[in-house]
């Protein structure tokens, strides 16, 4: 039985949880806690079996990567318990005590690390006992009942880092766990190297980004048999050679964000990604790429999505070459641009656009630089808006217009809708007087480049007014509003959206003037105009 864990931290829930699975059965079946590595598998069946060693008679680890070496491990106990035969060998020995543990209790066995269902599955013991699994793979159906092991909780986190590296505040060691994605073995690496001096909070949160594979390689984190950095490597490695889709797909991904990336936005594209090898026409093949990356235990998979955790993502990046950086860029845009979900202003598709925008933001893949994604970052914009996550649009929409205004100058069409979303978002957190600026400026120059009566132009127009109602400048703001109306009913016609938005506003500003009346009479007339055109319809 290996030494317990003195820095053992967290994992209350999971280990009463796994406790009553154990329990509840009349006759135990075996339980898989399977995960991604670094995760804290061996971990938690190590606490558990030290936790609960007085409610057993006889508890046996195995290291199961080998199944060829269980009859061995097996062996090892049956002569523990006078079972064994000398001269029978390990396999006849191994069915011996399996035989054995058949008509006992109160026995635990620990398989660690056995990825392979079928080869385990001959050997596990029958009988009142428990046995508990730990594995990458999640595929134990038939075989045992599998428990996904996650990432620590933010709290279990921030109890890790503070018990191993005591001077962090919980700031410091939020930020830090954020970084980290929550991996249990990353923490340890970080609390390693923080906690032993030499290297302060702030290199290492920079050491992450401009070294992350080297940072990643270091720090004492014991009961884990090899660094993150190694853990992934060594997992990818084994899938080069019989699974060249599976590893091409993740190092594709590995350019998006953390969050679930969505099956339906591969399986559009797939004709149009360069750096991914098979049949483009094939309708099964992000099913067979992504099971060998859910099976060591490099993605998490559910029914319409995946996922990667951010440090995975974070070495693979660190191991791109040149040409192969290029390509995969292009792949990756292609992706995001492909799965543009429609109208941002509409609520239906407003799932669609939560589900893509983290992926948009991701700054590795450098969104702004790629004229292909400009469409879909000012529609996510636009979405994050509608949508009232108002500091997300203003930072993606500041981003956007730094770089454009750079790249293509402050008048180029995408620069001026970019600053138009930035003037709205500026004034929906309420920094009237800046906003003011943004937006006057982007309609002197929508004004000069477009005209007077382009409807981009009357947008700002329209949203200049509203600033100006929002510093209490009602009469300025109404004579603008009367303006934009005008040349909206004349461009556009008296029943385009941007018509009756301006009419509500125009509206709205002489009720705050005094002038109710004027204002309910405008609003009438509108609702009359409705009514016509649906008369006219109904004809």
């Amino acid at each position: 039985m290996r030494r317990r864990n003195p820095d053992f931290a967290g994992r209350e829930t999971e280990i009463a949880r796994l406790r009553e699975s154990l329990l509840k059965e009349s006759k135990a079946v075996p339980q898989a806690l399977h995960g991604m590595g670094g995760v804290g598998k061996t971990q938690l069946a190590l606490e558990y079996a030290h936790r609960f060693a007085d409610q057993y008679d006889v508890v046996w680890w195995i290291d199961a990567e080998q199944p060829d070496e269980i009859p061995v491990h097996y062996t090892e106990l049956a002569n523990r318990l006078g079972l064994a035969k000398p001269d029978a060998g390990a396999e006849a020995n191994a069915r011996a005590l399996l035989s054995h543990l058949g008509t006992r209790e109160r026995w635990l066995l620990i398989l660690d690390n056995a990825e392979d269902p079928a080869q385990v599955e001959p050997w596990l013991a029958q009988g009142p006992g428990h046995t508990l699994i730990t594995s990458r793979n999640p595929n134990w159906a038939g075989t045992a009942r599998a428990t996904p092991l996650n990432v620590f909780t933010r709290t279990d986190s921030l109890t890790y880092l503070q018990g191993r590296a005591g001077s962090m505040d919980d700031e410091q060691a939020d930020t830090l766990a954020a970084d980290l994605g929550d991996l249990p073995l990353a923490l340890a690496q970080a609390a390693g190297v923080i906690a032993n001096g030499g290297v302060s909070l702030d290199l290492y949160h920079q050491l992450l980004v401009t070294n992350t594979t080297q940072i990643l390689e270091k720090g004492d984190a014991p009961g884990y048999p090899a660094p993150v950095a190694a853990t992934v490597t060594i997992a990818v490695d084994r899938l080069t050679d019989r699974h060249p889709d599976s590893v091409a797909l993740l190092r594709l991904v590995a350019l998006l964000g953390p969050e679930p990336i969505r099956n339906t936005w591969l399986e559009s594209v797939r004709p149009r990604l360069t750096t991914i090898p098979g049949a483009p026409d094939d309708p099964m093949w992000l099913h067979e790429a992504l099971s060998p990356l859910s099976r060591y235990g490099l993605a998490r998979t559910e029914p319409q999505s995946f996922q990667i955790h951010r440090l995975t993502q974070a070495v693979l990046r660190d191991q791109f070459l040149p040409d192969q950086s290029a390509a995969m860029r292009k792949d990756a845009t292609a992706l995001l641009s492909a799965a543009n979900p429609g109208d941002p202003q509409s609520p239906d598709n407003w799932p669609g656009w939560a589900a893509l925008t983290p992926h948009l933001t991701a700054h590795h893949l450098a969104p702004t630089e790629q004229p292909e994604l400009r469409p879909t970052l000012l529609d996510a914009a636009h979405y994050l808006i509608r949508s009232g996550q108002t500091r997300t649009a203003r930072d993606l929409a500041a981003t956007a217009h730094t770089a454009w205004a750079t790249t293509m100058g402050e008048d180029h069409p995408d620069t001026l809708t970019s600053a138009q979303f930035l003037g709205h978002a500026t004034a929906d957190l309420g920094e009237h007087a800046e906003a003011r600026r943004i937006i006057e400026e982007t309609l002197i120059r929508r004004r000069r480049t477009l005209g007077h009566d382009h409807p981009d132009t009357l947008r700002s127009a329209h949203n200049y007014a509203i600033t100006l109602c929002n510093l209490r400048q009602y009469r300025a703001a109404a004579e603008l509003l009367e303006d934009v109306r005008n040349r909206q009913r004349r461009t556009l016609g008296d029943n385009h959206p941007d018509t009756a938005n301006a009419t509500q506003s125009l509206a709205n500003a002489l009720t705050a003037l005094g002038r109710p009346f004027e204002a309910q009479r405008l609003l009438g007339s509108q609702k009359h105009q409705k009514k016509s055109r649906f008369r006219r319809k109904r004809r």
